[in-house]
């Protein structure tokens, strides 16, 4: 039960974190499509009507397009490589160059700092939450459009036709209109204002007070008004719009714009009246007269009318009496194609934006550094002379097998006037009197019954040994910090041990300005991993990727993992031991992609361990996955055994999708 419920936590933050990140963008498409109809007051309504359609559907595909586009490169990449798992930093290496063994060319100027990761907010359940308050006004946005669909058909079925007269007029202008459609003229007292209820039998239905107070003229001008909804097949645009209504109505982008389309609806449909008769101020009085009649009650939902509470009455007379207004029936082809390319370009560009905000849960998934134990924690013990003492040094190549005092010898006999770059060789020539200090052979320590400080080591000239071995039988003490952190030169000291003695000078200002400290180094020199860049190794410190992670992810049975690899593993959440237990239950090897879209579809060792108990152990990927899907469990898999043995995965999957198990 958590597990479904985890599950559905994390695709509601997933979803979250993409609408959140989409809000600015939407709010830009919305302020860019407002100055653009400012600046060019020629569009008419009905052009401005698909406009306003178009920045809708924008707004719709913004928060889906960074994953579309990152599928369709994934999908054009085949086969896999590195280049796939781009971190969210991205870093200036050239992308044909293998950052392993392409050598670098560096400037005097420091590297800039580099875009960082989307700030992770811990939001526990909230996202579920948030899903949970949307499914509810979808339902209740959906329920009221059911309750209109189901009200205006018992209206027309109530409706009784118009007189012979009145039918005779309306035929005579639903021909001169050229409206394409066998719409039907009913009366009803039931309606509130003069509406077009459309869809497969569209009709134009009248109430019964309007007939006593309008003259024939004014009665024509009403029925072109909703004829032109129905010529313009407003009503199917208006149930779309209703349905946009219902799937965005936590959006307030969406909830403006769908606003605007309404308004520009109402207002194409008066030019397209005063297109047909040529006279704009009888009909703004009409429609002010319509108004006063009829705006005390509320309209269908799935309904087009004239003189409704939200017909924009003010502004839609305003324009019909401004002498300079051009009334046009039809949307400019042009235009219309044009704003349509800037929107879709629009989509792109926001696809390749970088998120800001990310949802996660309160699971850390990669444990923090393990402190270093200092000096007073361990136990005292008899120092040893400094030659023996060196050997608790580890090699940076071969930390299990291989000493450091021959980096150490290498270091005391490097010659600063040899090397073509004298300032960093200056720099490291001064290091041993600012870093190191030998270790004097101390009394020994009485025995105590508790762990006490050991002895301070005086200062003196000499090479400085390395920590006491630890007797025989006892696991090695883990390294001390190569110096305290009021010595500026620890970093120093930690590139030589580490095997990084001839760096320039730059490289190692762009490592302490990205925080690289001097137990990362070491760290990451321990990880199994040889010798990495210093860009590798600032990008795996901006993506918060600890040593401990790294060297997990060594031995994982990805083949030929790259660093790029871990650091999408890392962004991804997915754990190396998930994966290393996985491979060891006889499935797979499977790559850094496969990996990452198991772990998103919530498949765990445990659902690999119930495959193997019931005797499935070569299977595809996606059977894996579709079976995750369906919810199948150790349960369905040995009862669908019992019953044969022969049974594929995908024959239980079509059992269960059937509930037969």
């Amino acid at each position: 039960m958590k597990e479904g419920v985890d599950l559905l936590n994390a695709a509601s933050a997933a979803a979250l974190s993409a609408i959140v990140n989409s809000l600015w963008q939407a709010a830009a498409v919305v302020l860019v499509t407002c100055v653009a109809m400012k600046l060019l007051p020629g569009l008419n309504a009905a052009t401005r009507h698909l406009v306003w359609w178009g920045v809708l559907g924008v707004i719709t595909l913004l928060p889906v397009a960074p994953a579309a586009v990152r599928s369709f490169r994934a999908w054009q990449s085949e086969p896999l490589n590195a280049e796939q798992f781009r971190p969210i930093a991205r870093f200036s290496t050239p992308p044909e160059i293998a950052p392993e063994t392409a050598p670098y060319s560096y400037s005097a100027k420091p590297l800039a700092r580099q875009p960082l990761a989307p700030v992770e907010v811990k939001t526990g359940y909230c996202p579920l939450l948030a899903a949970g308050l949307w499914l509810l006004a979808l339902t209740v946005q959906l329920t009221r459009i059911a309750w209109s669909y189901v009200y205006l058909r018992q209206v027309k079925q109530r409706s009784t036709k118009a007189a012979l007269e009145l039918k005779l007029n309306f035929d005579e202008w639903l021909m001169q209109s050229r409206v394409g459609r066998d719409v039907k003229l009913m009366i009803s007292d039931e309606v509130a204002s003069p509406m077009a209820a459309g869809f497969l039998h569209p009709a134009v239905i009248l109430p019964g007070r309007v007939l006593e107070a309008f003259t024939p003229q004014e009665l024509d001008q009403v029925l072109l008004h909703e004829l032109a909804h129905l010529e313009r097949r407003d009503d199917w645009t208006n149930l779309l719009g209703q349905f946009a209504t219902a799937f965005l109505t936590l959006h307030p982008a969406a909830a403006w714009v769908l606003r605007q389309i309404e308004r520009e609806r109402e207002i194409a449909c008066d030019d397209w009246v005063v297109s047909m008769t040529g006279e704009a101020r009888p009909y703004a009085a009409c429609l002010a007269r319509l108004f006063e009649i009829c705006w005390t009650r509320r309209r269908a939902m799935l309904a087009t009318g004239m003189a409704t509470r939200a017909s924009h009455l003010g502004e839609r007379v305003e324009m019909l009496l401004r002498r300079d207004r051009r009334f046009t029936a039809r949307a400019s082809a042009l235009p219309a194609i044009l704003c349509g390319f800037v929107l879709g370009g629009m989509v792109l560009a926001s696809a390749q934006t970088p998120h800001w905000f990310a949802f996660a849960s309160d699971e850390e998934f990669a444990p923090p550094v393990a402190p270093v134990a200092s000096a007073s924690a361990m136990t005292p013990q008899m120092p040893l002379s400094p030659r023996a003492a060196l050997s608790a040094y580890p090699s940076p190549q071969q930390p299990s097998a291989v000493s450091a005092p021959a980096a150490l010898s290498a270091y005391r006999a490097f010659d600063p006037s040899a090397a073509p770059s004298p300032t960093p060789r200056a720099a490291l020539a001064e290091l041993p009197e600012m870093a190191m200090a030998p270790l004097a052979p101390g009394p020994s320590p009485a025995p105590v019954a508790s762990p006490g400080p050991a002895p301070a080591p005086p200062a003196g000239p000499g090479p400085s040994p390395a920590p006491p071995a630890a007797p025989r039988g006892m696991p090695a003490p883990p390294l001390p910090p190569v110096a305290s952190s009021a010595n500026k030169a620890s970093l120093l000291t930690a590139l030589v041990a580490a095997g990084y003695g001839d760096l320039p000078v730059d490289e190692i200002i762009d490592l302490k300005n990205q925080g690289v400290s001097a137990e990362y180094i070491l760290g990451i020199s321990r990880a199994g991993w040889g010798k990495l860049s210093t860009r590798q190794i600032i990008e795996l410190r901006s993506q918060g990727i600890t040593p401990e992670f790294l060297a997990r992810c060594k031995d994982i049975g990805i083949r030929d993992i790259t660093i790029r690899e871990v650091i999408e593993l890392r962004q991804q959440g997915v754990k190396p031991e998930e994966v290393r237990e996985i491979h060891a239950l006889g499935f797979g090897p499977y790559n850094t992609r496969q990996c990452v879209e198991l772990h998103q579809q919530g498949v765990r060792p445990q659902f690999f361990q119930d495959l193997k108990d019931t005797g499935f152990a070569r299977l595809e990927i996606r059977e894996i996955i579709d079976a995750r899907n369906n919810g199948l469990r150790a349960g369905d898999l040995r009862e669908a055994r019992k019953y044969g043995s022969n049974l594929s995965l995908r024959q239980i999957i079509k059992l269960k999708q059937a509930g037969v198990i």
